[in-house]
């Protein structure tokens, strides 16, 4: 028989009203939702993570894009880098130093620049511009880290409307060089004299520049930081976490990705892999049903297929088989007759016993009639004294011998005697020679029984035929009535539906109720009741 397992099982509610320990390896199971957990050993029940079923497996992967629907796809995306996220916020701090640093030198050297251009116009108009070149090139100097990403902009760069107007040190030198001969009305300068030389303008800048602080040129919160060493300020801070957050919460059209708000982390795929649940049922099949009330796979009453039930329909019972037709391959060494052949009476033989039984019994009845024969002639009586008395005595019979010995060799020896042909046996049996046992003569041919068309009461006497059986009718077997070991078949010839009853110990294997239509049913008596069986049904 097949060995059924169940499991623990209960609804939602009462798991978590319950929320027992589940040994390792020990299955709970949720009849509402047909969801289950399997136990650790250790933790309790709401604790432990449900086994997804193939439907939620699927819809994980349907939700995800085409090309990363594969956790090695996932994996590439971002260059096989376990410290991605780390890595990114590295780079956008960094970035985010370098554009500050910059921005901040080119703010300081711009300062600078126009401190330089102030100062100089204090003390000579005309050299103006050689003043401007002088500061504009020493701001440049200073601040050439800073502005190398700018000296391809001539427009709007630091308030200066096109800086390719400004000129340089060495153009401004050469100019005053060619004109520092005149005096008047020089390119609109009404006295050239007025004018301060280099030199002059040169100790004046320098001057100024000396007398300049961070406070006298509005640089009192600057520090004198190399870019290298300079802190992420407040704002670039706040704009770096702007970043991320902005990076984090953008789900769409990111390193690719059309959208990373159906993407799954490797903790929800583990726990949607192992909260899987089968379908069960899908498994059942012709010899294995799905019984729908339990939730589980009804072996014991499908596992004999019909194909398996109609062969062995066809077989006999090893007790009491009844066959139809012609048996076949049975030889009379199979029932111990291997020495007797199929001889009619009229043409048996005289066996080599028989033979010498009857040589014995001849040469015994002739002595003894010739013994007779002188003992009656020695004492013949006066009515037997002649020849003709005694022929008449013979019946006149002249091969009077040969009639005694054949009546002699017709009876059998009282002692292991072989019959042949048809022997009688009294009603009452046949003693053995211990006396103890008589073995009922019983017929060589089965007599069918009258049929058996309404429930009711077995009769007595009905051992050893054959009862046909007509419908739904329920059989009594008697307690009394019947000996231990006497049996009588039945058979189904008409309609289904027929039985026993239980009454009077009577026990059926596997049932009481005859399977259908031609079933044959052997009911036999036993020392503590009935027991019946054959083609039944439970």
């Amino acid at each position: 028989m097949a060995t059924r397992m169940q499991q623990r099982r209960g609804t939602a509610a009462q798991w978590t009203a319950a929320n027992p320990i589940l040994a390792a390896g020990e299955i709970g199971f949720e009849t509402d939702t047909n969801k289950f957990k399997m136990g650790n050993g250790t933790s309790t029940w709401t604790a432990l993570q449900y086994f997804a079923n193939a439907a939620e497996l699927a819809a994980i992967i349907d939700g995800a894009p085409e090309l990363l629907n594969t956790l090695n796809e996932l994996a590439a995306s971002i260059g096989d880098d376990p410290n991605f996220l780390t890595n990114y916020a590295t780079i956008t701090e960094t970035t985010a130093a370098i554009a500050e640093s910059r921005s901040v030198s080119a703010a300081d050297a711009t300062a600078k620049a126009n401190a330089a251009m102030a100062a100089a116009s204090l003390d000579a108009t005309g050299k103006a511009a050689t003043a401007k070149a002088e500061a504009i090139e020493a701001a440049g100097t200073a601040s050439a880290t800073g502005i190398a990403n700018h000296q391809a902009d001539t427009t709007d760069v630091h308030g200066i409307a096109n800086t390719a107007l400004l000129a340089t040190k060495e153009y401004a030198d050469d100019a005053v060089s060619v004109h520092n001969t005149g005096e008047l009305n020089v390119h609109g300068i009404a006295n050239t004299a007025l004018l301060a030389t280099k030199e002059y303008a040169d100790d004046a800048v320098s001057a100024a520049v000396l007398a300049l602080t961070p406070e006298t040129i509005g640089l009192e919160n600057v520090d004198n930081t190399t870019d290298a060493n300079k802190p992420v300020s407040t704002a670039q801070a706040t704009a770096i976490s702007t970043a991320v957050s902005d990076h984090n919460a953008e789900t769409e059209n990111v390193h690719g990705i059309a959208d990373t708000a159906e993407l799954v982390t490797q903790t929800q795929l583990t726990n949607a892999i192992s909260g899987a649940e089968v379908d069960q049922s899908a498994l059942a099949g012709v010899g294995l049903e799905w019984n729908g009330a339990t939730d589980q796979f009804d072996v014991e009453s499908t596992h004999i297929t019909t194909a398996t039930q109609t062969e062995l329909d066809l077989k006999a019972p090893l007790a009491n088989p009844t066959f139809t037709g012609t048996v076949a391959g049975v030889t009379k060494a199979h029932v111990g007759l291997g020495n007797v052949d199929n001889t009619a009476d009229a043409d048996k033989p005289v066996s080599t016993a028989q033979a010498t039984a009857i040589s014995t019994a001849k040469s015994e009845a002739i002595a003894d009639a010739t013994a007779q024969v002188n003992a009656v002639i020695a004492s013949a009586p006066a009515a037997l004294n002649t020849l003709d008395e005694l022929a008449a005595a013979l019946g006149d019979d002249a091969n009077f011998a040969t009639t005694v010995t054949n009546g002699l060799a017709a009876k059998a020896p009282i002692n292991a005697p072989t019959f042949t042909g048809l022997v009688t046996v009294a009603a009452s049996g046949v003693a053995f020679p211990d006396g103890t046992q008589t073995k009922v003569g019983v017929p060589s041919i089965t007599t069918f029984g009258s049929s058996f068309a309404a429930t009711g009461t077995l009769a007595a006497g009905e051992q050893d035929k054959f009862i046909p059986v007509a419908g739904a009718v329920t059989i009594t077997l008697p307690a009394t009535g019947y000996s231990t070991g006497q049996s009588i078949d039945f058979y189904q010839a008409s309609g289904t539906g027929a039985q026993f009853s239980n009454a009077n110990s009577t026990i059926g294997t596997p049932g009481l109720k005859f399977r259908t239509t031609n079933s044959v049913v052997t009911a036999m008596k036993t020392a503590a009741g009935w027991l019946v069986f054959g083609d039944l049904s439970a």
